[in-house]
Formats: structure tokens, sequence, C-alpha cells
């Protein structure tokens, strides 16, 4: 609850400022529901069950919706040069109940024993973009984004735990209209 409280109040203060800024500083939020439709993860893929944490098929999974958001700052130089921020931030867990042994990374989890799958997907960005066409009714720009994903799956039951973390750096290339 202290969460949403605070989120919304930081999300009635970047309103104000994005409304009260110059016109070279944006800002934006976005805030989302999400329920997840299929999530199978097998590690590692010679040693490691197959599952999706979403659906068994046999009904032995909770598929909760989650709250997701995204922030996005930016700020504009000169007419022609962009600078912009982002942190999309993504964290989804779920209570399951394996149906039969299930190996995932470096540890073998039981059946139908309460379990608890942690999945982690966040994105932080930082973009350049140069206008190549800057009018009253246009404005085209190309520019590189340099992506850091921070990500994690994790399986955890009885105390123990299994984790399998992976950070790395994605160059995007980016266009805007």
């Amino acid at each position: 609850m202290k969460f949403i409280l605070r989120l919304g109040i930081f999300s009635i203060l970047l309103l104000y400022i994005s409304f009260s800024a110059s016109a070279q500083f944006m800002a934006e939020a976005e805030f989302n529901i999400l329920k997840t439709g299929y999530n199978k993860i097998q590690v590692s893929r010679t040693e490691g069950t197959r599952f999706n944490v979403v659906d068994d098929g046999n009904g032995n999974f909770d598929n909760k919706a989650s709250f997701a958001y995204r922030l996005r700052v930016g700020y504009r130089f000169t007419n022609r040069h962009n600078v912009f921020g982002l942190f999309a931030p993504l964290q989804v867990s779920y209570n399951v109940n394996f149906d039969k042994t299930t190996r995932f990374f470096e540890e073998t989890f039981l059946p139908l024993v309460d379990t608890k799958v942690n999945y982690q997907f966040n994105s932080y960005r930082l973009t350049y973009r140069y206008g190549f066409v800057v009018t009253d009714k246009a404005r085209l720009g190309v520019g590189l984004t340099g992506k850091i994903r921070d990500a994690f799956i994790e399986v955890e039951q009885n105390g123990g735990s299994s984790k399998k973390s992976n950070v790395g750096f994605v160059p995007l290339w980016t266009y805007g209209i």
C-alpha cells in the first residue's frame, strides 16, 4: 500500500513538472496491469526441465495480474539534439505446484510442493537522437540507444532456491517521427 501511495504522489509531481517545464524538457510515466499469457522456462537447455509458469495444463499454476511501470525523461538541447533516459522495471512472481520433478539450473524441485517462481526483466536505456528533418509540421530523427537489461529467473521451494541471472548491454538504433 505504501508503494502505491508513493507512486501516486510521484505521478502527480511528475505531471506537475511536465506541464510547468519548458518545451525542451519532457517526462512520461506509464502504468500497467499485466497478466502473462505464457512464460516457458528451461535452464539449462540440456539438463533442465521445460515448464510454463502460467499453465502446465493441469491447473497447478497461479497466474495473477502484476503491476508494472515505465519512467522516461528527455531533454532537447537544440532544435535537433535530443537525449532520453528510460527506466522500465518488470518483476512478476508465480505460485506453482509442479506436477513432476523439475530440474532448474543447479537444483531439482519436488512435485506437488508449494513453489515460487520469480521473474525479473529490468530495462535501463539512454538514447541520443539527431533531428534530420525539423519543421513546424514534421520531425524526423535517427540515433542510438544503449540498453542495459538486468534479468533473472529464480525458483524457490522449502527454503532452497536456484537463480539464473543475466545482465547485458544491448545497442539499438532509434528513430523518431
